[in-house]
């Protein structure tokens, strides 16, 4: 009597060694979707009309010869002084367009710049400057204000980290292969 040819298929589990290094990659490319998330859904809120009721954002301190200023202005036909407010245009295009985004295990780094001169944030004072300019001040208030996250975008980040995580630990493995023999 002839022995029945049998075939069988068989599917291994991943190796268990591959989940520690799956599991810091997933973190790392969650962290990462996540800031490219709020940059996409939540930086452009910045500049709508509701933003500083929604961000907190500072009062505009009148800076000595503001007024002053605008009434040479104003003597001269010139428009008026604009608030460095975060109104839109060239800053707005270019925060909402450039990003480079880090990430680890552990957070994300989302680095935007503004389009001028200062835009990193990073001053250094000359000598004989005992403080920072008025210029300068408004460009890291300004940066503050993009910095901000409120309550609820907090969570949607928490809950894009979670589901992003949850979706790429939860797709098929990747087969193991078990090669018997010699090399090849």
């Amino acid at each position: 009597m002839p022995i029945p040819n049998v075939s069988s298929t068989v599917t291994f589990p991943r190796d268990p060694r591959l989940y520690l290094r799956d599991h810091g990659r997933f973190l790392r490319e969650a962290n990462r979707h996540a800031a490219v998330y709020h940059h996409r859904q939540h930086i452009p809120r910045h500049f709508e009309s509701f933003a500083a009721v929604k961000y907190g954002y500072p009062e505009r301190r009148s800076y000595v010869g503001r007024r002053r200023y605008q009434e040479i202005k104003n003597q001269l036909g010139l428009p008026p002084l604009v608030s460095p407010r975060l109104t839109g245009g060239r800053t707005r295009d270019h925060v909402t367009t450039q990003r480079r985004v880090t990430a680890t295990q552990k957070r994300a780094r989302l680095t935007m710049t503004l389009p001028f001169r200062g835009g990193t944030g990073r001053f250094r004072l000359q000598p004989g400057q005992r403080e920072l300019s008025v210029n300068q001040k408004v460009v890291l208030q300004i940066i503050s204000e993009i910095e901000a996250i409120a309550p609820d975008e907090q969570r949607t980040l928490n809950s894009e980290i979670h589901n992003d995580y949850a979706r790429r630990a939860n797709q098929p493995g990747v087969r193991t292969i078990k090669r018997f023999g010699g090399r090849s």
